[in-house]
């Protein structure tokens, strides 16, 4: 594997492993639980957001 797609999974490993990114997993999946929806206006505003 080329070094960069090494560095590349280590940083995103490291940000799901990170408290902040759990807790919003967290949050996401009790919403999920709870039956709430995303409309699509505010699915496009996250995936702007996100940088995706």
């Amino acid at each position: 594997m080329p070094p960069a797609n090494k560095h590349s999974r280590h940083l995103s490993r490291a940000k799901h492993e990170s408290p902040e990114w759990q807790k919003e997993i967290s949050r996401r999946m009790r919403e999920m639980d709870a039956g709430k929806k995303v409309t699509l206006a505010e699915l496009k505003r996250r995936i702007a957001a996100s940088g995706l």
